[in-house]
């Protein structure tokens, strides 16, 4: 929260607090900012308190505290009374809702919240095709913006490719933690294939890890595909394309989105390192099962 304008609470939106209220206290600043963010999330959703739940919830002089470089620190009891006021806004919670508060307060590199990641990898999906379509593929007059054949041409290939495969596999990862954050709120993780039975639990540490790996499985393993699949979209554009054309584009996606799929491809390939350096055979070469959770 910027230091040289407070923060405007509803007790005084204008913001003109006197310095009683100014509280020099990030931690504090930062749990009440919580408190207000779930008083709100339960407004959204309509939920329906008792009259000892909203003496619970009605945060009192807590209302009235905003964030300020010259504030004071705040004291024993306001910390006592901010704690027992969350502890009450969250009992406020079935699982269903802390779930879809959770959800909604995913942020991804910190300030991107997670529902708009997905349109950030569709959006360099969009622009590897087009600028694959408008440079490399053989249209009837071709608009080759990336200059004559030499590096600064093979240079600007290899990125497109590049960012085709990351943003697949990105995109990939953010479609499974979408089904599994629709799977948790609408309760139904039971009805799920075997591809969702070990559900991955949605916190901020594992949202960002799943999006890193979709996007270097994209990278690593569907950078060898990444031409013939951008060949094969930009070919769809004019004609009807094949089950094989077809796999190729969504090959990277799916990279993405399974890692069942990737630890799959992984444990078949070192199986054939091993047998092809004579280290084992096909019978003694251990085999590892790929999990569950597609995730």
């Amino acid at each position: 929260m910027d230091e040289q304008r407070p923060a405007r609470h509803p007790a005084n939106p204008t913001g003109e607090a006197d310095d009683d209220r100014l509280i020099n206290d990030r931690r504090f600043n930062d749990q009440l900012e919580k408190i207000f963010a779930l008083k709100s999330f339960l407004v959204q959703e309509e939920v329906v308190l008792t009259a000892e739940q909203l003496a619970g919830v009605d945060l009192g002089p807590l209302n009235n505290f905003e964030f300020g470089a010259a504030g004071r620190k705040p004291t024993q009891d306001e910390w006592k009374l901010l704690d027992e006021k969350f502890s009450s806004v969250c009992s406020c919670l079935d699982d269903e809702l802390r779930q879809t508060f959770k959800i909604s307060q995913l942020r991804v590199l910190w300030i991107l919240p997670f529902k708009f990641l997905p349109f950030v990898f569709l959006f360099f999906t969009v622009i590897a095709v087009i600028a694959y379509a408008m440079n490399y593929h053989p249209f009837p007059e071709p608009c080759d913006l990336c200059g004559p054949p030499g590096w600064g041409h093979d240079l600007s290939y290899l990125g497109i490719t590049v960012v085709w495969a990351i943003a697949q596999g990105g995109l990939g990862a953010c479609a499974y933690l979408a089904v599994q954050a629709s799977a948790k709120k609408n309760g139904r993780e039971r009805g799920l294939s075997n591809l969702f039975k070990e559900s991955l639990a949605l916190t901020d540490f594992n949202v960002k890890i799943r999006i890193i790996l979709g996007s270097l499985f994209g990278f690593v393993l569907g950078i060898a595909i990444a031409e013939p699949g951008l060949e094969a979209v930009s070919k769809g554009l004019r004609e009807n394309i094949d089950a094989a054309n077809y796999a190729l584009i969504v090959a990277p996606f799916l990279l993405g989105f399974s890692t069942s799929l990737v630890l799959a491809i992984l444990d078949r390939l070192v199986v054939s390192v091993r047998i092809f350096l004579g280290i084992g055979s096909p019978a003694e070469s251990p085999r590892t099962s790929a999990p569950q959770d597609g995730g």
